[in-house]
């Protein structure tokens, strides 16, 4: 059985909540979105694993929309509670990036596990301690 986004349906796939499967939150900076749509899809298609992409999640997307930080926040939030995971995708973009790094900043506290995949270009990969 293939994994899902659970980004595309808030009542059909983030009320799965954590347990029932792991969840891998795609963490990337906006211009790598091609990049993180190619590996949620490789990952979805590789089993019972599910993925939380923020480009797919409607309430995220309105509030980026009406630049609203604090709906933005609280979306990024609730992603990551319903994730068992998550995967930063860096490249030489994610520098400049403060939501990246929030991202990894909650999911570090909240006990989530870390993991980094450097996409192509030159980047020097950041320290997760």
């Amino acid at each position: 059985m293939a994994g899902v986004n659970r980004a595309l349906s808030e009542s059909r796939h983030l009320s799965k909540g954590v347990g029932s499967s792991p969840c891998i939150f795609v963490s990337h900076i906006f211009v790598d979105k091609s990049a993180a749509t190619a590996v949620g899809s490789y990952i979805t298609s590789r089993g019972d694993i599910d993925i939380y992409l923020d480009i797919n999640d409607a309430d995220l997307q309105d509030a980026v929309s009406k630049a609203d930080a604090a709906g933005v926040t609280r979306f990024i939030e609730r992603g990551l509670s319903k994730s068992t995971h998550i995967m930063c995708l860096v490249s030489a973009s994610t520098v400049g990036s403060w939501w990246v790094s929030y991202e990894l900043g909650f999911a570090k506290n909240a006990g989530k596990h870390l993991s980094t995949m450097k996409l192509k270009g030159e980047v020097a990969l950041p320290s997760l301690r």
